[in-house]
């Protein structure tokens, strides 16, 4: 109505205050309120909550002068922040030539501890000489930011970097790097007093944008302009309807994002290959609801399929002949190659026998089930080893092979496990198939057989391609690139090992 008047006020005892400030009520007017309603906002940076890493340049042409007023200025930003368990996260190392690992505080070190952290800034040294940069964002990358380290993966990674000189290594590639990852990174140039001070462009290249980089000749006020730039990029205006806490991609997936955390954002998340399922809502919407924000659903998750971590032995067998010819022995070598990627190797997992034949079976280069048991890196690299020569093909006398030795307790079979044999072949074999294959399976193996056109274009066997696999669903047949075949495969694999277990 005419000349009513609204009254609004926030829970100040959970630190939220009125913003524009002062603005408590407005009046109805004739055709609008005098004003647009305030909103209930809290300071920033105090309930933002953030893994920050801050780095300090310990070049000798810093000078000591400068480097407790780089340590003043760093005790400045802790202050903004709530250091606790739920909240805001810090590391600071140092870095000149390399970085500093003895001094170096990781993100977990003083967790809800203010003063410890203050404390063991306090005794961080100065001294040694040039300016590796690169090496020191490296060192954040692969060090700092890792979980163990103390490195959450559902909060924001801000990175800072505090520099006074030119870096003698490259800065650009890993500072992408970081931005690629989520991180925020920002940088402070400190102009010495020699003049020479950091090159913009270097700064630029840290930072990612120039709204990022401050420079200085003593770090006065440089608290309050980070202070403004984080606040900026963290929480935005203080009445907009944000979602918070953001998503963020779950693992072994992807998350692509209209808007980031604002109202109407979209979110779309999807797993990274066909090893994985996503469990959960594939969209998410931020919605105001009674102007806060709020996801419509929750952060999916990436669940490996059943084949991924389940008990079993795997088996696979190569056709090296040479009627399949090169080509189509590297692009199955990378195929195969995506299939062991998609199992957890472990003792207690899945493991893993391969082996190459033509006219023979190739023992020299043969992996048995219990060679790698819980190595998976040393099994690609065995299994990369493995090369493509010889004539004929004896697709019988390899399935014997696997039956009388690779499936032994000896070469690493166990009991409790699903056999699973995966023979890939231009399917014209010289000897019998059918008799092995029918043994594999009446010892309880599941049998697939790959069919991969040969360059000759005489086809696959396809008789043959029954009598290996057992049947029509567990035949593939290979065609550009093997196109389509690993997705189909694995969604066979979830089907017959993990349904009704």
């Amino acid at each position: 109505m005419y000349n009513s008047v609204c009254t609004f006020q926030c829970n100040e005892t959970a630190g939220y205050s009125l913003y524009p400030e002062g603005l408590s009520e407005i009046t109805c007017l004739p055709d609008s309120w005098s004003f647009s309603a305030p909103c209930c906002a809290r300071a920033c940076l105090p309930n933002s909550v953030v893994d920050m890493i801050i780095i300090l340049d310990s070049s000798s042409s810093v000078g000591a002068e400068n480097w407790q007023v780089m340590k003043q200025f760093v005790k400045d930003i802790i202050e903004l922040f709530d250091i606790s368990e739920l909240g805001t996260h810090i590391a600071i190392f140092r870095y000149n030539r390399r970085p500093d690992r003895t001094s170096q505080i990781l993100l977990n070190d003083y967790v809800g501890d203010k003063q410890g952290l203050l404390a063991a800034l306090d005794e961080m040294p100065y001294n040694g000489r040039g300016t590796w940069i690169g090496k020191a964002l490296d060192h954040a990358k692969d060090f700092i930011l890792e979980i163990r380290n103390g490195d959450r993966s559902d909060v924001r990674d801000v990175v800072l970097t505090i520099t006074d000189g030119r870096s003698k290594d490259d800065v650009s590639v890993v500072s992408e790097e970081l931005r690629a990852e989520g991180a925020l990174t920002y940088v402070v140039g400190l102009i010495p007093s020699n003049g020479k001070g950091p090159r913009g462009e270097e700064l630029l290249r840290i930072a990612g944008s120039p709204e990022r980089v401050t420079m200085t000749t003593g770090f006065e006020n440089v608290d309050d302009i980070f202070e403004r730039m984080l606040s900026k990029e963290l929480c935005g205006h203080p009445c907009d309807v944000k979602c918070n806490p953001s998503h963020v991609a779950p693992e072994n997936g992807k998350m692509r994002c209209s808007d980031g955390n604002m109202e109407g954002s979209r979110c779309v998340f999807s797993c990274d290959n066909a090893a994985f399922e996503l469990r959960g809502e594939p969209v998410s919407i931020c919605m105001d609801q009674m102007q806060t924000g709020v996801w419509s659903s929750p952060t999916p998750t990436c669940q490996a399929r059943c084949p991924a971590f389940g008990v079993i032995d795997l088996v696979i067998v190569l056709d090296s002949s040479s009627s399949f010819g090169k080509k189509n022995w590297d692009m199955m070598k990378a195929f195969v190659r995506n299939i062991l990627n998609s199992f957890e190797i472990s003792s207690i997992a899945a493991r893993a026998a391969i082996f190459r034949y033509n006219s023979k079976v190739y023992t020299d280069s043969q992996i048995l089930l219990g060679d790698f048991p819980d190595n998976k890196t040393a099994l690609l690299a065995a299994y990369d080893a493995i090369i493509h020569n010889g004539r004929g093909t004896k697709t019988g006398q390899a399935l014997l092979h696997v039956n009388n030795t690779i499936l032994n307790e000896v070469g690493g079979n166990r009991p409790e496990a699903q056999d699973v044999v995966i023979t890939i072949t231009d399917g014209r074999s010289e000897d019998d198939v059918a008799v092995v294959s029918g043994s594999l399976r009446s010892r309880g193996a599941l049998t697939y057989a790959i069919g991969v056109m040969p360059p000759n274009s005489k086809g696959v066997d396809e008789q043959q391609m029954l009598s290996v696999a057992g049947q029509p669903s567990n035949i593939f047949i290979a065609r550009n690139d093997f196109e389509g075949v690993y997705e189909k495969l694995i969604k066979k694999l979830d089907l017959d090992i993990c349904v009704n277990v």
